[in-house]
């Protein structure tokens, strides 16, 4: 284990190496005259580019940088969470590499967190992002609002920090789909934000590579990983399909008392797939809940797998 870090950052790499040695420049001119003990992992998720030659090199430059090479491409998150396991900072840095994210606003995060926020997330003024993927970023905050209990307000940033307490529960996730952001909801509410500036595609050489079908997957391990709201909405549905069906069995019978006329089989067809449809949708509901609860504590498959390690002692 690594000791008297002050300050780990950890960032995903995915085809980004024309940025790396231009970020890592960047980050050492903001926080070398910080008087603080630093180490910044890079994690290759199995780039199809130069990145892990790149990051050999800077490795064999710099002793600080620190890298990770991935097997295969497990994602961003997943990554991220390989790097945690072998981040030992007091305080923790997450942030993308395609220079969107000013490694001059890393030691604002960092003097946040040290305030006594257990998370801080970045909050861009002006974001540069193309309208695809600022309207995918509403949707995910919708969702994780309704699902996750989060606070509509609070932007969940790819850039952000957090102490070593919500490392250490956070690398206790023993579940495939991971998800960081939804681990941080479910440990905490001690979260704040900063303002900082949102840089363009034309200050970093590379496209996102967060593509629809990426934000597609994301949303469904939100939905299924980390909420049981779905079902529950299926077991309301189920009840409420039970009495409108048991409302229509009373109208019926006073229809009939009456002498109003119905169609013939009409009313007993609907009313019988109205009955049944709700008590299926009801007992699917509660099956989905215990099926829930065994995924959460039997799940227990591969996170990530590392090929390589660089300057870990």
């Amino acid at each position: 284990m690594e000791n008297n870090i002050n300050l780990s950052i950890v960032i995903p790499v995915y085809n980004s190496a024309t940025n790396l040695k231009k970020l890592v420049n960047e980050i050492y001119g903001s926080l070398n005259n910080k008087n603080i003990l630093f180490e910044l992992i890079l994690v290759n998720d199995c780039s199809k580019d130069q990145s892990w030659d790149v990051i050999v090199n800077l490795c064999n430059d710099y002793k600080w940088v620190k890298g990770i090479d991935l097997r295969k491409n497990f994602g961003q998150h997943s990554a991220i969470f390989a790097g945690l396991n072998f981040a030992f900072g007091e305080t923790l840095v997450l942030m993308d590499d395609d220079l969107q994210h000013s490694p001059g606003d890393i030691y604002k995060i960092y003097s946040e967190i040290k305030k006594g926020n257990d998370v801080c997330y970045a909050f861009f003024l002006n974001r540069r992002h193309s309208f695809f993927k600022i309207l995918a970023s509403k949707i995910n905050n919708i969702f994780a609002s309704v699902l996750l209990n989060k606070p509509f307000n609070l932007y969940l940033s790819p850039f952000k920090g957090f102490n070593n307490f919500i490392r250490n529960e956070i690398i206790k996730y023993k579940g495939s789909s991971i998800y960081i952001d939804g681990i941080i909801l479910s440990i905490t509410s001690n979260i704040s934000s900063i303002q900082v500036m949102h840089y363009d595609t034309e200050r970093s050489y590379s496209k996102s590579n967060y593509t629809f079908l990426k934000l597609i997957k994301l949303w469904s391990q939100t939905v299924i990983g980390y909420s049981t709201v779905p079902l529950r909405v299926a077991t309301f549905m189920g009840i409420i399909f039970s009495l409108i069906s048991l409302m229509m069995i009373i109208t019926i019978i006073i229809m009939k008392v009456i002498g109003v006329y119905t169609p013939l089989g009409w009313a007993s067809v609907i009313v019988t797939v109205l009955f049944i449809g709700g008590i299926q949708l009801v007992s699917l509901g509660i099956i989905g809940e215990y099926l829930a609860k065994v995924h959460y504590s039997i799940s227990n498959n591969v996170q990530f797998s590392i090929s390589k390690t660089i300057n870990f002692k």
